[in-house]
């Protein structure tokens, strides 16, 4: 009787044992139930961002791309207003003289054959063909501003440019009209025309933007043609401070740099950045030494007019040379132009950026 309790217990306490294990069990298959399905979701999450990685690899991309394109756009709407502009000559007078002063009730067209007639003494101007001109720019007491005149015969404007010898020992000017980005580019090769004028074997001929030398086009004075791609990664850019004023803000960059290369992996580096691509202007300039330690430089205003050149000054006046500055400018709506002080804000927070890297 005492055996047959023992054998019983026995059998109570295997049966409580395997309802425990059977417990366990089932508690670890929901723990690997658990697993599984979070091991599901990690892979799934992966996969998706796997996938936004490539989408915005692909944008990037595409926003590069699109960048390159509305350069292109802008330079061959450039090409069209020069285009228009080729007839329109601006006369500048010597505001120490009386001679193209003005007077109320003026006929600005009478006033650029007499001066065309008196000073420049270019023959039979009472027959030229003017049928517009105007002065430029607001009325300003005792100044004599500048008149624009468009003069579509090409006979007349040859005549016209030929006597233009007649002003080198006075201060008036006769030039042509030129979209503003033009006029900075001339500005950029002007000193190096003067400098191979002085040799008449170099043939220097400098045509609206475009410095010819013994018949051949210096590419090194127009705008930067940078490498279709770069694979490069982009070395370190330190960036400036913000600057607000007026409904603009500016943000600077710099980076050292060695090679075109490296200059646009760090062009297309800064593009990709929050708020660049939707930015009103970006500005650079580099100065980047060669093999034969030349230094070769150039700049892009990307539409604001003379900040490019006023940046790549700036960098000259600091000495710097293997390096790239460049600034975004967003201008809110209803902001208030700025004058030469832009030029101002942009050298302040590229500073910050040189300081950064120890130009």
């Amino acid at each position: 009787m005492g055996e047959t309790s023992s054998n019983d217990d026995i059998r109570m306490a295997i049966t409580d044992m395997k309802d425990e294990v059977l417990g366990r069990l089932t508690l670890l298959e929901d723990k690997v139930d658990k697993i599984d399905k979070h091991t599901c979701t990690i892979e799934t999450l992966s996969n998706d961002v796997e996938t936004l990685q490539q989408t915005v690899t692909y944008l990037n991309a595409k926003l590069i791309r699109n960048e390159k394109t509305m350069m292109r756009l802008v330079d061959e709407v450039t090409e069209v207003k020069a285009h228009s502009m080729k007839c329109n000559i601006k006369f500048n007078f010597d505001r120490s003289t009386n001679v193209g002063k003005e007077i109320e009730g003026e006929d600005a067209i009478s006033i650029v054959r007499r001066f065309l007639g008196d000073v420049m003494h270019v023959p039979g101007v009472d027959n030229f063909f003017i049928p517009v001109a105007h002065r430029l720019g607001p009325r300003i007491n005792g100044v004599t501003r500048p008149i624009l005149a468009k003069f579509p015969v090409s006979e007349e404007l040859n005549l016209l440019f030929r006597h233009t010898n007649r002003l080198r020992e006075t201060r008036h000017s006769v030039v042509r009209q030129m979209p503003p980005a033009m006029n900075e580019r001339k500005q950029f090769a002007f000193d190096e025309y003067k400098a191979k004028k002085v040799d008449p074997r170099n043939k220097a001929r400098l045509s609206n933007d475009k410095l010819f030398l013994k018949g051949k086009l210096q590419t090194q004075f127009q705008r930067p043609v940078l490498p279709d791609s770069s694979d490069l990664e982009a070395p370190l850019i330190m960036e400036g401070t913000e600057i607000r004023e007026k409904g603009s803000t500016f943000n600077g960059y710099a980076a050292n740099i060695a090679s075109m290369e490296e200059l646009k992996s760090c062009i297309d580096a800064v593009i990709v950045k929050p708020g660049v691509a939707s930015s009103s202007h970006m500005i650079y300039a580099y100065r980047i030494t060669d093999g034969r330690r030349k230094v070769v430089e150039n700049f892009s205003s990307d539409g604001d007019h003379g900040m490019g050149l006023s940046l790549l000054k700036h960098l000259r006046n600091r000495t710097t040379t293997n390096t790239v500055c460049i600034v975004t400018r967003n201008c809110d709506p209803g902001f208030v132009h700025l004058g030469n002080r832009r030029f101002e804000l942009m050298c302040q927070t590229v500073d910050v950026a040189l300081n950064e890297l120890g130009q």
